[in-house]
């Protein structure tokens, strides 16, 4: 037998609960007969002050769902009435993706009944708004072509159109006002093709160009060919520059986007190949033989086994090898010339120069064969310099002077010849040559250095005899 238990027997607190839970249930039961019955306002009021006790989170749910839809139903109602300012308000405490839906619909009634000449900014502003506060609604493709057309009729700004065409194609996944909007696109693409090539930055015009390949219209063509040439002539800045790695991308681009341009750049490449050569071939007599060989072969790059480029580079590689070969010769005569072996040194030297004509190689068999010259004969050695120097010139004006004074004095001229004597210092010898006659005298005389075969006047008729 089950024991019965008195309300009377409960504690005070358990009787409380009961009681609060009852009138808290009775809320929710009396807006839900409110709702069934039409009366959404009565619906609301009690659906929130269930809401506000509840402690039943799952009811809870319940009764906001249910609210939602008490307010949406009034939305519609005032929708009916032609009330959209106030149903816009429902559908918004709505706060449900169907009622989202209505309220564009208010908004945009709004928008066709409104002066749109007149009221043209608010207008734009509230479509802004509808774009960017309910972009997953259903209509959102039509919202943004109506936008569009409104800035195309009333404010036909290029860019402005582009952008809302850029966000057509985001949005349309069928492409229903995509096609509508195309036609109008298409009026603006050759002003905004110009706009993208009349950019003073090279690279900036061809971001623009590019951008505008994103989205469909009748241009794709023209703009794919103004991109071309835009790499083409960045192509040939580069060149010009000698960055003829960056040239080559350039003109690799500039085919891929304008293929009629395919002869003319064949040319331009083979154009920088030349001059890569010539480039290198500079680095080479600059002795850059690593540098000269790199440029070399980013030819192949271009051309793949071109000759002039396999030319060029075993040209450097031979060079690079006599190089080497003649800075081993040259140490074996330094080796030869400090132990005063001249005439090895001079042939070393000699092989030196053979494989790589250096300056100082030069001079080192010049003063080898001074030594060799200094060891055997440093009379002779001088007379030689002396004589030879500017290719006879001193001994030439000797002689016009002995004949200017024969022809005055017959036989009464006397000449010293060559005297030739050791100087002050090792290897420096002084030489004399006196002309004299009976009314005219001339003392030459020069100091010379046998090692470097340095000629000195010592007098002012010596200097002018030697001009």
């Amino acid at each position: 037998m089950l024991k019965r238990i008195s309300i009377f027997c409960l504690p005070p607190i358990t009787i409380i609960l009961i009681v609060t839970v009852g009138c808290t249930s009775n809320y929710y039961v009396t807006a839900y007969n409110l709702q069934q019955r039409g009366n959404y306002i009565g619906a609301i009021e009690n659906y929130d002050q269930f809401i506000e006790r509840s402690q039943d989170g799952a009811m809870v749910t319940i009764a906001l769902n249910n609210r939602s839809q008490a307010y949406y139903q009034l939305g519609l109602q005032t929708m009916e009435r032609g009330n959209y300012q106030l149903a816009i308000r429902m559908f918004y405490l709505a706060n449900s993706a169907i009622a989202d839906e209505k309220m564009v619909d208010c908004y945009l009634f709004l928008i066709d009944n409104a002066n749109v000449v007149e009221e043209l900014d608010s207008t734009l502003r509230l479509y802004d708004f509808i774009i960017n506060a309910f972009p997953g609604i259903p209509s959102i493709s039509n919202v943004i072509y109506r936008r569009l057309m409104i800035i195309h009729e009333h404010r036909p700004e290029r860019n402005a159109i582009f952008d809302n065409y850029r966000l057509l194609v985001e949005y349309d996944e069928e492409e229903e006002y995509i096609d509508l909007a195309q036609p109008i696109i298409d009026e603006y693409l050759p002003l905004l093709i110009e706009d993208a090539k009349s950019d003073p930055e090279t690279k900036t015009a061809i971001s623009r160009l590019l951008y505008l390949l994103n989205y469909p219209h009748s241009y794709l063509d023209e703009v794919k060919s103004e991109i071309g040439l835009l790499y083409l002539y960045e192509a040939d800045l580069h060149r010009a520059n000698e960055q003829f790695h960056e040239a080559e991308n350039y003109y690799s681009l500039a085919v891929e986007f304008n293929p009629a341009l395919q002869v003319e750049i064949n040319e331009r490449l083979t154009q920088t190949i030349n001059q890569m050569i010539a480039y290198g071939d500079n680095l080479l007599n600059e002795r850059k033989i690593d540098e000269a060989i790199d440029i070399y072969t980013q030819t192949f790059a271009i051309i793949p086994d071109n000759l002039l480029a396999e030319r060029a580079i075993a040209r450097a590689r031979e060079l690079k090898e006599n190089i080497a070969q003649a800075n081993t010769l040259y140490n074996q005569a330094l080796e030869q010339e400090q132990e005063t072996n001249y005439q090895d040194a001079l042939r070393l030297y000699r092989l030196s120069y053979n494989r790589d004509r250096q300056p100082r190689t030069a001079e080192k068999i010049a003063l080898m064969a001074n030594m060799i010259d200094l060891g055997t004969n440093p009379e002779g050695f001088a007379r030689r310099i002396i004589t030879e120097y500017r290719n006879g010139i001193i001994v030439r004006n000797l002689n016009r002077i002995i004949e200017e004074q024969r022809e005055m004095h017959s036989d009464a001229v006397n000449v010293s010849g060559w005297r030739i004597m050791l100087s002050t210092g090792t290897y420096r010898y002084e030489i004399r040559y006196d002309i004299t006659s009976r009314t005219d005298s001339y003392y030459f005389i020069w100091h010379v250095n046998l090692l470097n075969k340095q000629l000195t006047p010592l007098n002012r008729i010596s200097t002018e005899i030697m001009e």
